[in-house]
């Protein structure tokens, strides 16, 4: 420090023709053991042992790349939206301007040499030049946040501005797709001629240049405008448009579409001359639901029937509902389905997702539609749902009441159920087990089982699977087949994030306080208010954490015993010695 000071000192003096001072630096500054023939050391090694990266663009390759991204190469495209939306959030804040202020714009296009560009321009806030040299080239630092952008910005922070990106890592992944790389930048408040332009021409192997923007670069307008030579053609096989799932390309409006789908920021696209506006600032919330679904690409496999295909999305989108969190803010738009259908391929998964900032960043099993969320990891790929739990559970009990308008047959409504269930909700009239043939709701049973003694609660695997090989077989009336082991995966996490919070418990049956989750749960509720009696007693008095091997029923003079629940209404209490 008193070196830099000294020098400093020493070449203003020096410029403005000053008399100079006769201490000018620090001997043996530079290296630690020079340093010591001064000031003498006892009991350490005066070495450089400051933490330091030595390849620096290695790392950025490792961490910054497939590394945390996989090779999902719709990440770039996912980051420079995400870049795009904060830089318009912020001059929204910082100039006062209306929520529904700027745009971003998305463009492939093909040179006459044959490379395909692709280039994301927004209206944003802008860079000044210690931006991009200070923030946008230091990996891991990022702008947002930071005390330089109070002074940069001031006001931005006590306004509460929101943004997405909060590691400084995510622009780096652009190398995934491209070596050169050019961005071109200019701040709101100033000139046109004070555009910047930052150009890496071989990738993270060479040192960028920052030039002033010539005339034909200059912006219009203050914003960003990256743009990418991408290695590959991205119409073709394992390109950027090349969907693995569906293994065919998607159209690019489609992919920007499917990356951002609640974004609250327009969203252009420019595709070979033809410029079509893809999202609207905050749409998702009032659009017709089957359209939301349509963009999302749900259900959207080339295998799938057309004609059934646009009916679900049609059924399913007149039961998306609003979920708002306790100060009235919009957190999700989604209705409850079923993960897997029989009358769709088995691999079409009909769920929805979970947004960061607007862009997806997880799936949803069994909840079909947008629940925004929070991350749990910096490459944005898992998130948790930012969703209050009363909130959820509201929502979920009037899902149980529009669910059949979705789905007729009483199996596909169970599944619904379990996924209600497991939000916390009732329910009510939706069909939940089997007894004696006939599917009964939670209030049916409710409603029968007080004449009953004993209840018999057998998973439906057992019933499909194991007495699959006998020819006829008559159950016991005090059976109810149901799912009563395990609950299917409703946020599709890889980092295994749980959520809801009732997931928690979900394998410990009777839990604390915490009703199970499966929809085994469900008819021990049922069962305890048609015995009139609480539904944690009834699990104490009856040790439901355990199956047991019991009889349901008769294959001809044989009995046949399983593996089940055995629920008693009366137990014995025996005598403590």
């Amino acid at each position: 420090m008193v070196d830099r000071e000294l020098r400093s000192v020493d070449a203003l003096f020096a410029d403005k023709g000053y008399t100079r001072f006769g201490a000018r630096h620090v001997a043996g500054v530079d290296l630690p053991e020079r340093l010591a023939s001064y000031v003498q050391t006892d009991g350490w090694l005066p070495i450089n042992a400051t933490i330091h990266v030595t390849d620096l663009p290695r790392v950025i390759k490792s961490i910054g790349g497939e590394e945390l991204y996989g090779r999902n190469l719709h990440v770039p495209l996912r980051e420079l939206i995400q870049n795009a939306c904060d830089a318009v959030r912020a001059r929204r804040v910082y100039e006062r301007r209306d929520s529904e202020f700027g745009s971003i714009t998305v463009a492939v296009a093909e040179s006459t040499e044959g490379d395909y560009w692709l280039e994301v321009a927004d209206s944003g806030i802008g860079m000044s030049q210690r931006v991009l040299t200070d923030f946008l080239l230091d990996f891991g630092r990022s702008f947002w946040g930071s005390p330089q952008m109070q002074e940069e910005l001031p006001g931005l922070l006590s306004a509460g501005i929101k943004t997405t990106g909060k590691y400084g890592i995510g622009f780096f992944s652009v190398f995934m797709i491209a070596d050169y790389v050019q961005v071109a930048t200019r701040r709101s408040d100033s000139a046109a001629r004070d555009t910047f332009v930052l150009e890496f021409s071989l990738g993270l192997d060479g040192r960028p240049i920052l030039r002033s923007a010539n005339k034909e670069e200059q912006l219009i307008d203050g914003g960003t405008r990256v743009r990418l030579k991408l290695k590959q053609n991205p119409y073709e096989e394992h390109g950027l448009f090349y969907d693995r799932r569906q293994k065919a390309s998607l159209s690019f409006a489609g992919l920007c579409s499917q990356i951002s789908p609640a974004i609250d920021v327009d969203l252009y696209v420019l595709d070979r001359g033809s410029r079509e506006k893809v999202i609207g600032a905050n749409d998702w919330q009032r659009i017709d639901g089957s359209e939301l679904l349509s963009r999302m690409m749900i259900l959207s496999d080339r295998s799938a029937d057309e004609d059934e295909v646009r009916h679900f999305r049609e059924r399913a989108g007149a039961n998306l509902r609003l979920i708002r969190n306790d100060n009235g803010e919009i957190v999700g738009r989604a209705c409850i389905s079923i993960g897997y259908a029989s009358s769709f391929p088995q691999d079409l998964d009909i769920g929805g997702v979970v947004t960061v900032g607007g862009l997806k960043a997880c799936s949803l099993s069994g909840v079909c539609g947008i629940l925004t969320g929070q991350p749990v990891r910096a490459s944005r790929d898992d998130a948790k749902p930012s969703i209050p739990d009363a909130a959820l559970r509201h929502w979920a009990e009037e899902q149980a009441e529009i669910v059949p308008n979705l789905w007729s047959s009483p199996e596909h409504q169970a599944a619904c159920a379990q996924y209600i269930r497991m939000c916390g909700g009732a329910t009510r009239r939706l069909p939940i087990t089997i007894h004696k043939g006939t599917w009964l709701s939670a209030e049916e049973i409710a409603g029968m089982a007080s004449v009953l003694e004993l209840a018999v609660i057998v998973d439906h695997f057992t019933v499909n699977y194991q007495l699959k090989h006998l020819a006829s077989y008559v159950l016991d009336d005090t059976v109810f087949i149901t799912h009563a082991s395990g609950v299917p995966g409703l946020l599709q996490s890889s980092s295994h994030v749980r959520w809801p919070r009732e997931l928690i418990t979900s394998f410990i049956r009777g839990g604390g306080n915490t009703p199970w989750v499966t929809l085994a749960g469900a008819v021990v509720e049922a069962l305890s208010k048609a015995w009139e009696v609480s539904f944690d007693d009834l699990v104490a008095a009856n040790s439901l954490d355990r199956e047991v091997d019991v009889k349901i029923g008769q294959d001809g003079q044989r009995d046949i015993r399983v593996r089940a629940i055995e629920i008693r209404r009366h137990q014995e209490k025996v005598p403590s010695l």
